[in-house]
């Protein structure tokens, strides 16, 4: 589907409006990760319109340490199903850190 994630929610009847959760139900989110047979991706930053607040929140891991988890098992699932990194991975990071 347009080869990128679509946050949705079949509970709220909800489609690409990840940021719902902070800014229409003031939920103070940390970690949210999307699995697929083919990845596994931190979108947490797609939650959120405030990266540095979010950041602060998350105390359960350091945040190499969790970079490095989300890594190895993106690595592994990728290497299951023969994909490699798909070029608008990169592309979003970009747009969400700028």
């Amino acid at each position: 589907f347009d080869g990128r994630w679509h946050h949705c929610d079949p509970c709220e009847a909800c489609l690409d409006a990840p940021q719902m959760y902070e800014s229409g139900w003031g939920k103070k989110l940390s970690y949210i990760v999307a699995f697929s047979p083919h990845e596994v991706v931190d979108v947490s930053a797609r939650y959120t319109r405030n990266w540095p607040e979010l950041l602060n929140r998350r105390k359960a891991l350091g945040e190499t340490e969790f970079a490095e988890i989300i890594s190895t098992q993106d690595v592994l699932a990728r290497s299951k199903s023969g994909l490699e990194l798909p070029t608008w991975r990169k592309e979003e990071e970009n747009v969400l850190f700028s």
